[in-house]
């Protein structure tokens, strides 16, 4: 990529900015099942589920002095957006209050492509290609 600077020490083989990427989706993947075993393990699941929201939530607070708030037309969408994961998690807090571990850990990581992939479709109109499902289902299927 032109203007890429690549990481030293690594003979220039991956740009900066693909190596960060892939260290931020490594760090996500595990920061989400350290979140669903804390979640798992714990006793009171909703407690538990409340601090591993709340704590991310409090360390990004900051971020809005140098950020600010968002526009006002984008509250309906972030309103939504509560909404959906509220239900999500507590599905998800019910989920593993009945169920082992191993069960429910897939399912809840692989329906969250299809599902965001619906809503794409249903509510913004997007369009996709059939590589784009196909890859799509790979994921999802390749969680499970």
């Amino acid at each position: 990529m032109v203007g890429e600077r690549a990481i030293p020490g690594t003979g220039g083989e991956l740009p900066l900015s693909v190596s960060a990427g892939l260290a931020l989706a490594g760090l996500s993947a595990l920061a989400s099942s350290s979140s669903h075993a804390l979640l798992k393990s714990g006793h009171d699941k909703l407690a538990m589920q409340a601090w591993t929201q709340i704590t991310p939530a409090l360390l990004a607070l900051p971020l809005v002095c140098w950020v600010g708030l968002p526009e006002p037309q984008i509250l309906p969408w972030l309103a939504a957006g509560w909404v959906l994961h509220t239900a999500y998690y507590l599905v998800l807090v019910w989920s593993y209050s009945v169920s082992d571990y191993t069960v429910a850990f897939p399912i809840a990581r692989g329906i969250i492509p299809i599902v965001t992939t619906l809503f794409g479709i249903g509510l913004l109109g997007d369009a996709l290609n059939p590589l784009a499902i196909t890859g799509i289902a790979v994921v999802s299927v390749g969680v499970f």
